[in-house]
């Protein structure tokens, strides 16, 4: 499968999200270098492979919880709640009639092309705490990441390797399992509603995800290939915080794939 085809599923699966939210008064937000694409190239950023969309933590257990329900096998939601083979602290919905393989990664169950949906959730206010707080969370996602897999890029050095591996070995025996659970309850120990700082704690850029609630309080239409999605009317603070300058775009040798993935039709 090409990388347009699985970008015309993605967004597929896209606008079955939109559809199931509209319905169901649940709101969602482009995020990531999905929003970065909206605002700068009105779709994907050319290099991309992926679409990231994200939700406040009640609006994402609600949306979850409506997809698992639905009567509509087209589309399914991969969770630690849903698959015990599944390491990532955070949801996928999938595509049932395609297959996914990525380099590196131990195989999950189920996998196809997917949307990632990711939760928002709050932060202490008092900023010492909440730096703790998200640090603690950090170290936990070293952690997970560590027991599932001791496998690197083939250009990662030997030293690297060695590590990773004899970090594996410690990991492993106590089970992603276990840390996605120690992840969830500390994301859920603080509420959005009364925080005044929120996060994508579980997202890539670590504490750079870090902004104030006040940025959801409107929204705006973005366009993203043929349809518009909601977004932060504060999106310059949130993509300034990740990409800085985001408008400019990066060095040739940068505009790269973010995953090693092969998909695949079912028969």
């Amino acid at each position: 499968m090409s990388l347009d085809d699985m970008r015309l599923i993605q967004l597929e699966i896209l606008s079955h999200i939109k559809n199931v939210c509209e319905v169901n008064n649940i709101k969602f937000y482009l995020g990531g270098g999905t929003l970065l694409g909206a605002i700068r190239h009105k779709g994907y950023i050319p290099w991309d492979d992926d679409i990231d969309i994200f939700m406040f933590r009640e609006d994402y257990l609600n949306l979850l919880n409506l997809l698992r329900k639905s009567k509509d096998n087209e589309f399914k939601v991969l969770s630690s709640s849903d698959n015990s083979d599944y390491y990532y602290p955070f949801a996928k919905v999938v595509k049932t009639s395609t297959y996914m393989v990525e380099e590196n990664t131990p195989e999950i169950k189920g996998y196809g092309v997917y949307v990632d949906v990711f939760p928002i959730d709050g932060l202490p206010n008092n900023r010492l705490v909440r730096r703790i707080h998200f640090t603690t969370i950090l170290i936990m996602l070293k952690m997970l990441n560590f027991s599932t897999t001791y496998k690197c890029s083939g250009k990662s050095s030997i030293l690297k390797k060695f590590t990773k591996y004899c970090l594996w070995t410690i990991f492993r025996p106590i089970g992603y399992q276990r840390f996605l659970k120690k992840i969830d309850k500390r994301l859920l120990k603080y509420s959005e509603k009364g925080s005044k700082f929120v996060a994508c704690c579980v997202g890539s850029y670590g504490l750079r995800e870090v902004v104030p609630k006040s940025i959801f309080d409107e929204t705006i239409l973005v366009r993203f290939e043929d349809e518009e999605y909601y977004a932060p009317k504060g999106f310059d603070k949130y993509l300034s915080n990740l990409y800085g300058d985001y408008m400019t775009l990066p060095p040739a040798e940068k505009r790269v794939r973010n995953h090693s993935n092969i998909a695949y039709w079912l028969d």
